[in-house]
């Protein structure tokens, strides 16, 4: 019979803690029925200031102990019984593994019940104090109480199990012992006999409530059966310390099953050489020849059998090796994920693809692996999917910058020098400046409205540009001793921070590793400065932005510079991994900065901060070359080949 289950939680923690607590539930499918695994973890005695220093180190106790229980259930095989106890071998292993690998302080001071539901059946273990009760026909049992009774051993934490079957109207239990510390028995049952379980959570958080030293991980779950028509099976009793399956016996079995394999096989080799020195001794010698070659074709179909038989089971249990290791990597980030570790997820994420490559397209496992793989992607990277943006033009040309004015935008192809303007207006596109030698133009930006657009040109001047008359106007520039023009006009990049006679053009110079900095004036533009105050290496550069920082691109990361010094900067983690930006727009105005990822189809929002905000993806960014951001009305225009987009975010 299949029941339902229905679970509660109690966790309650202050600051002024003297024991470490967590909890975890999860159910899922598998195996044709649902399973529902519950641990609940305590480290006690250690202390408020020893508990915040070396928390980290009892989260990872926390992930290591509920990966090897999931990892466990998911990689379980359809009939196999011993799930439970497998997975509490599991549990062992991997905590000696930490212990090995770490200093630890846990010991000895570690409660934990773990149990699981599959079906109609509960399986259960606890090491330390930790208690599991079951209310069932309104009576109180307790259920661990003799499963930690043993010494406990560091390589074996869990020694014991217990199981039975559940029956509908069940009330199980599991809790750090901490909660009978301050509710009586009686209380607990009182509680528990309470209509339903919310009624129940609810009286037993109340009477805690004014308790703030302590720390409560508690889970009540309760069964129903789903099918009210359905016959009521005589349910199964938990099996008595003298009946419990122990890890101990595995050896043994094993042993004994050896041994008498062993048997069976001396025995028939025995009696086949019997058979061939009878066999050789009364038939004549002309049989002889026949014989050898019959072994002789026997011995070598079973070497090619044998042979063939050995590749395949190489390469299963080499599938089977690659599948357990993705299982793995699989739950620990989804474990990061938890703690919001979402830089270790990225990583996990990166080594998980690594892993598939060598996983064979058949493997049975495969297909339950990607789903995970899927769902955690779809989590960390915060994808935005966009299929059809509004086309707003398309140029003449294929421009690889864009700059706004409030009537339209300027589109600018660094190479040829061509210029078109999308005119908002009325909504038309149009070449500019096309009888004019335009080739020495360097790069193009919106000064503001008092000055417009303007251009950079490639011996180091500065031109206005009129949309309307299609003329350009030089603006007067001044000069500094030791400057040449021919580096300021062949820069990287440049970007604009303020406008019109207060705006500063911040120059990116990775021939001389400087950025320049020019004030505009009413007059024109003074002399560039030397921004820096420390040495840069900017050969690698791609690209500029300022909002007050001024942050420096490169194909796979960013750099910060604030009043000229580097800044500590770093970009979260990313997947796909960033490898190939080509452009970066940042502002005053903007809250976020924008990559621009081409290569991945992506436009990925980040924070001041560094942190992934969203990724953007569309097939039409194959081409994408400049972006402009209005984030008030949610909008992206993108430049991608030779069409202008319109794309709400």
């Amino acid at each position: 019979m299949k029941l339902k289950t229905t679970v509660g939680q109690i966790f309650l923690t202050h600051p002024k803690d003297g024991n470490f607590t967590s909890v975890y539930e999860e159910s899922f499918g598998k195996l044709g029925q649902t399973i529902d695994l519950f641990a609940v973890i305590e480290v006690s005695g250690i202390g408020p200031q020893i508990l915040k220093a070396n928390k980290l180190d009892y989260d990872k106790l926390t992930r290591t102990i509920v990966g090897a229980l999931k990892r466990t259930y998911i990689a379980a095989m359809k009939g196999q019984e011993d799930i439970f106890e497998k997975a509490l071998a599991n549990i062992n292993s991997s905590l000696s593994r930490l212990a090995a690998k770490e200093k630890i302080n846990w010991f000895g001071r570690l409660n934990v019940a773990i149990a699981a539901v599959c079906g109609s059946e509960l399986w259960l273990s606890t090491t330390g104090n930790s208690v599991v009760y079951l209310w069932r026909d309104g009576e109180f049992s307790l259920l661990s109480g003799e499963l930690g009774e043993e010494k406990i051993k560091p390589t074996k934490l869990f020694s014991n199990f217990s199981s039975g079957g559940l029956a509908p109207g069940d009330r199980v239990l599991l809790s750090n012992r901490e909660l009978l510390n301050f509710l009586s028995m009686e209380r607990l049952e009182g509680f528990l006999s309470e209509e339903t379980l919310e009624d129940v959570c609810a009286e037993i958080i109340a009477a805690l409530s004014d308790i703030k030293d302590a720390g409560f991980a508690t889970y009540v779950f309760e069964t129903s059966n789903p099918d009210k028509s359905a016959a009521q099976p005589a349910v199964q009793t938990f099996k008595s310390p003298a009946e419990k399956n122990n890890l101990r016996n595995f050896a043994e079995v094993v042993k004994y099953f050896g041994t008498e394999a062993f048997h069976v096989i001396s025995a028939g080799v025995s009696g086949a050489a019997r058979f061939i020195a009878h066999f050789f001794r009364v038939r004549p010698k002309k049989y002889l020849f026949i014989a050898i070659t019959l072994a002789l074709v026997l011995f070598l179909g079973n070497l090619a059998w044998a042979s063939w038989r050995k590749s395949s089971q190489t390469t299963t249990k080499d599938n089977t090796a690659i599948a357990a290791s993705i299982d793995q990597k699989l739950t620990e980030a989804e474990s990061a994920l938890i703690y919001e570790n979402e830089n270790g997820a990225v990583n996990l994420l990166t080594e998980i693809d690594t892993l598939f490559a060598d996983l064979d397209a058949n493997a049975p496992e495969r297909a339950g692996l990607e789903g995970r793989l899927a769902d955690l992607k779809n989590k960390v990277a915060k994808e935005s999917r966009v299929d059809n943006p509004t086309v707003l033009t398309q140029f003449a040309i294929v421009p690889s910058n864009l700059a706004r004015s409030p009537n339209g935008f300027l589109g600018f192809n660094q190479n040829s020098g061509r210029l078109a303007f999308y005119d908002f207006r009325v909504g038309t596109t149009k070449n500019i400046l096309q009888n004019r030698n335009t080739g020495n133009l360097a790069a193009g930006f919106y000064l503001g409205t008092n000055s417009g657009y303007a251009f950079l040109n490639k011996n180091g001047g500065f031109q206005k540009l009129d949309v309307d008359t299609e003329t350009l106007t030089d603006i007067a520039v001044g000069t500094a001793e030791g400057v040449l023009g021919d580096d300021l006009g062949h820069s990287r990049a440049l970007a604009i921070f303020g406008a019109d006679s207060s705006a500063r053009i911040y120059i990116l110079d990775s021939k001389n590793n400087q950025i320049w900095r020019m004030s505009v004036n009413d007059s024109g533009i003074a002399a560039p400065e030397r921004w820096l105050k420390g040495p840069a290496n900017f050969p690698d550069s791609v690209d500029i932005a300022v909002d007050g920082s001024v942050y420096v691109l490169y194909p796979d990361r960013v750099e910060k510079y604030f009043n000229g010094a580097r800044q500590p900067f770093q970009l979260a983690a990313v997947s796909p991994p960033l490898k190939s930006l080509t452009g970066i727009v940042a502002s005053a105005d903007l809250g976020s900065i924008y990559l621009l990822d081409p290569a991945n189809k992506r436009v990925v929002v980040m924070s001041k901060q560094g942190g992934l905000q969203k990724q953007i993806i569309s097939d039409k960014f194959r081409e994408l070359s400049d972006i402009y951001v209005d984030e008030k009305a949610g909008i992206i225009y993108a430049l991608a080949g030779s069409e202008l987009l319109q794309i709400s975010f």
